[in-house]
């Protein structure tokens, strides 16, 4: 099986948190753009190797920028080009000001089943200081029309450790959240990426970074009610209803291959090479969807950290036995090595031959998975 990713790099406007490539151009670029991304589906299908598309996402930016039209453009040339399974999982990111009625319903005559949003606080105040441009009422009105729509997985995200933002308010955003027809959550801890306007604020001394130990208890109050509610931690920052993970986000776990188009999108070939398409909108355009990217080929070092690092941050964890059969008994000598030492201390736990990091490592899980990534 293979995974298709589409990143559509549109935002009406750009939140001050967020660096991912995106762009704020209007819809005659839009109609430039479908049409290089077509291009670029249908020259790149033989990297499918014959297999069938088991997931399709469309990320961004925002993909419910684009209008029907463009959309129903990119799924004919997808049905053209690839052999889609008939059950997969078809994401498609919106904004809650994005969604009404005749959206979602063509959404879903394109085949469209999953619906994630991005949420972000339920508090007014928060989302106008995060530039998000719809307000808590709308965000609950368009989870509730999704659902009326028929589509009955959803998903939002959700950020936390915001300024200002109180364990009392992130409880509350939980109770908003868990209030809603959802099957799926994922929540983040809000990270300073540089060079958005999020970073220069706090450079000019205008926001100040959540204290580390309010933020963890904000990720144990999540990990606690999504427990309460029946969401299964699958992820360290995800949750969903049994049979409702993302068949998607899962498959960068677990080492199936994916095709990534659009500018700035990832791919990966499941064995040996990872692309990346350059992060440039009008080269993508004026090249129809050729424009330039990077390859790097993955050496056997690279291969043991990207297994080990993916595979635990899931609740299935590190299988030491699959882990000796790929990569050698000297990776798995020094793996139990470094587990003896988190095993006392309490950051990992061991259940037969799987790893796995305990909950209370999960909200430092970089810094206790370094601990395995081999270096030189």
């Amino acid at each position: 099986m293979t995974a298709l990713y589409l990143h559509i790099p549109f935002c009406e406007s750009r939140c001050i948190y967020c660096d991912f490539f995106s762009s704020t151009q209007g819809d005659a670029v839009k109609e430039r753009f479908t049409t290089a991304l077509c291009s670029e589906l249908a020259a790149r299908s033989n990297e499918a190797c014959g297999n069938s598309i088991s997931t399709i996402y469309f990320g961004g930016g925002t993909p419910s920028q684009l209008p029907t039209r463009q959309l129903l453009r990119i799924f004919d040339t997808i049905h053209a080009n690839y052999a889609v399974e008939t059950d997969a999982e078809i994401t498609l990111e919106a904004n809650p000001e994005d969604v009404s009625t005749a959206f979602v319903k063509a959404l879903m005559g394109m085949g469209v089943n999953r619906m994630s949003m991005g949420v972000q606080s339920f508090d007014d105040k928060i989302l106008s200081f995060l530039h998000r441009r719809h307000n808590s009422d709308k965000a609950r009105a368009a989870v509730r029309e999704i659902s009326d729509c028929g589509i009955g997985n959803i998903s939002i995200d959700l950020i936390y450790g915001l300024p200002g933002q109180s364990i009392d308010g992130w409880q509350k955003d939980l109770n908003c959240a868990f209030g809603l027809p959802i099957s799926h959550l994922s929540a983040y801890s809000l990270t300073f990426e540089r060079e958005t306007a999020l970073w220069r604020m706090h450079e000019e001394g205008f926001v100040e970074e959540t204290d580390d130990e309010i933020s963890l208890r904000m990720y144990d109050l999540l990990c606690s009610r999504c427990e309460a509610e029946g969401f299964g931690h699958y992820e360290i920052s995800n949750f969903s209803k049994p049979g409702y993970h993302s068949r998607h986000n899962s498959s960068y776990w677990n080492d199936t291959p994916y095709i990534g188009v659009g500018p700035s999108a990832h791919s990966y070939d499941g064995k040996d090479v990872r692309r990346r398409n350059a992060s440039d909108l009008e080269g993508y355009i004026a090249s129809e969807g050729l424009t330039g990217h990077t390859l790097e080929v993955l050496n056997e070092k690279d291969k043991y950290n990207d297994f080990v690092f993916t595979a635990l941050r899931t609740r299935e964890g590190l299988d030491l036995k699959s882990l000796e059969e790929r990569f050698g008994r000297n990776r798995t000598r020094f793996v139990n090595e470094v587990a003896k030492r988190h095993l006392r201390i309490g950051l990992v736990e061991k259940n037969g031959s799987i790893l796995r990091l305990t909950r209370r490592a999960l909200f430092t899980s970089d810094d206790v998975i370094s601990d395995y990534i081999i270096i030189d």
